[in-house]
């Protein structure tokens, strides 16, 4: 009799649920979308909240003006219960509150704290979060990139070119840019989930040639997210949607820090293809600056996608080749890992791609990034630090 893994279980129950529920709420998570939602995120709340959207709209405009926070101080509180919002609106009220609350403490001249946040932001945002079981409100990944995306054209892919922000901030190219292709890699990254629960049931069944097949699958995959979707993050003149470094250091790159002290960034130790990887491929090490904050983040993560997590180590692939002493099997596992996270695999490209930015940033005057390294200033020479900690968690996971 075939034995069916619990990672495919809990696919099933959370597909099934989404079919009863009609929302997402306990984890966005499918074999067919992976981490993004399977039904395209709402352009608009219920009428009464229609002030949200009003300025969700006109927030570039505000930010540009200075007018922001002027328009968030005359806002009155509105009242968030399960009659005016229902469920499936969850998504899209953190996902507007969130960002709120964040061009509110960081857009405009000096910073202001969460606490310090209006209470028209702060009280329905904190409903929000904990409707949506988060033990505190604050900004996700999931909110800026997962459910910040719509598409230009129906019945075509999800990729930077048909993507558009549901909720720009400063409504520039580097905004765009950097969180479409976050979201076009999290659109392609789906066939590694349905590759994983491939694996699992493999594993459990005995069958090895359907894990190296996936394995290989894998392996193209990664290099493709490597080579051609991570390749739109480039300051390069001669590609097109070019990025400006100083633009990209004085706009949004201080955006999504966090305001509250305490909390990890959805920085791309948030980004929830790598945590399904790790487990998946065993990594049993966490020991690096950037390994202690992934577990960090991790802890905040919806319960479907923690209980898929959790399933996936139960049955790791790294066990699994290691018993079966297999060459071939081997072979597939090392090809799949350098390109993940070999010298020349996609954390190598990652840390080479953004070390020009980084560099550009700090010495531009930026204190801080949203993985809470931060300077002095050019002389501090941050960059450099944050160089060689990405290369230490590339490592770690070997």
């Amino acid at each position: 009799m075939k034995i069916i893994p619990k990672s495919r279980r809990i696919i099933d129950v959370v597909f099934d649920n989404f079919i009863v529920n009609g929302h997402q709420n306990s984890g966005i998570l499918s074999c067919s979308y992976g981490f993004l939602p399977i039904n395209e995120p709402l352009k608009e709340l219920p009428d009464c909240f229609n002030l949200w959207d009003d300025i969700a709209r006109e927030t570039p405009d505000l930010i540009k003006s200075c007018q922001f926070r002027k328009r968030i101080d005359k806002m009155e509180i509105i009242e968030v219960t399960s009659e005016n919002l229902p469920d499936h609106y969850l998504h899209r009220a953190a996902l507007l509150l969130g960002f709120m609350a964040h061009a509110y403490a960081r857009a405009e001249s000096d910073f202001v704290p969460q606490q310090n946040i209006p209470e028209a932001i702060l009280i329905p945002w904190e409903t929000v979060c904990s409707r949506l079981d988060r033990p505190f409100a604050f900004l996700s990944y999931f909110d800026l990139v997962a459910y910040n995306w719509q598409l230009k054209e129906q019945g075509k892919d999800r990729i930077v070119e048909n993507m558009e922000l549901l909720y720009p901030i400063f409504d520039c190219v580097e905004e765009r840019v950097l969180y479409l292709t976050q979201t076009e890699m999290l659109h392609k990254s789906a066939a590694f989930v349905n590759s994983l629960v491939m694996i699992n049931e493999a594993m459990l069944n005995g069958d090895k040639e359907v894990v190296i097949s996936q394995l290989n699958n894998m392996t193209e995959l990664m290099y493709k997210l490597s080579r051609i979707s991570f390749e739109k993050i480039t300051a390069s003149k001669q590609r097109k949607n070019t990025m400006d470094p100083v633009v990209f250091a004085k706009t949004m790159m201080s955006f999504a820090v966090p305001i509250k002290e305490g909390i990890p960034g959805p920085s791309g130790t948030a980004f929830p293809t790598f945590h399904m990887l790790d487990i998946a491929t065993g990594r049993s090490k966490y020991e690096t600056r950037l390994g202690k904050d992934a577990l960090e983040v991790r802890k905040l993560f919806p319960r479907d996608i923690l209980n898929f997590f959790e399933a996936l180590s139960e049955h790791n692939i790294y066990d699994y080749v290691e018993e079966m002493s297999c060459m071939r099997l081997k072979s597939a596992f090392d090809d799949f890992m350098n390109s993940y996270a070999g010298p020349d695999g996609f954390f190598a490209v990652h840390r080479k791609k953004i070390y020009g930015f980084i560099q550009t940033a700090f010495s531009v005057g930026r204190s801080e990034t949203i993985g809470g390294f931060s300077s002095n200033g050019f002389e501090n020479k941050e960059w450099r630090n944050v160089n060689a900690e990405l290369e230490s968690s590339r490592a770690e996971r070997f």
